[in-house]
């Protein structure tokens, strides 16, 4: 599976993205049991079987791959259905928080996490305003200005 703007990532094989998804669903059950600080990019490859080295390829930093739980729930969400409307828009602002609300160590850990000051954090960031700003115009229609979305 490869994930829809990846950029600024190379196209995964579909044995690289495998290991991404075990990869990142691994980081949430790390952060389940040993929250943000207790996290580890050693201990996520090593609940996935692999080696630290090879969880390093894919993420630079446990903010790095943080960042990535975030960024992939957002892209599992789904689009925005019944054409611009008020319900559309609060839709999307729902269903973005729904992506952590019901996972607090998720929660606190994206929150820390995409905050974070590293070239490849702050490249998901871009990706994750991009993705949510493209939502919400869809949402608005035609109410859509750029004063409303900076809002």
């Amino acid at each position: 599976m490869t994930l829809m703007n990846e950029a600024p990532r190379r196209r995964l094989s579909s044995r690289q993205a495998d290991r991404l998804e075990r990869l990142t669903a691994a980081a949430v059950v790390e952060l389940r049991e040993h929250g943000y600080e207790g996290l580890t990019v050693r201990a996520v490859a090593a609940r996935c079987g692999v080696a630290p080295a090879t969880a390093y390829t894919y993420f630079a930093s446990k903010n790095h791959l943080v960042a990535e739980v975030f960024w992939r729930r957002l892209c599992e969400l789904s689009e925005v259905t019944g054409g611009p409307s008020e319900d559309a828009t609060v839709n999307v602002l729902t269903s973005t928080v729904a992506i952590v609300e019901d996972d607090p160590a998720v929660a606190a850990a994206c929150t820390v996490a995409i905050l974070a000051q590293e070239p490849e954090v702050q490249a998901l960031r871009d990706m994750i305003g991009v993705e949510l700003m493209r939502r919400l115009e869809a949402a608005l229609g035609e109410a859509s200005s750029p004063e409303l979305l900076a809002a």
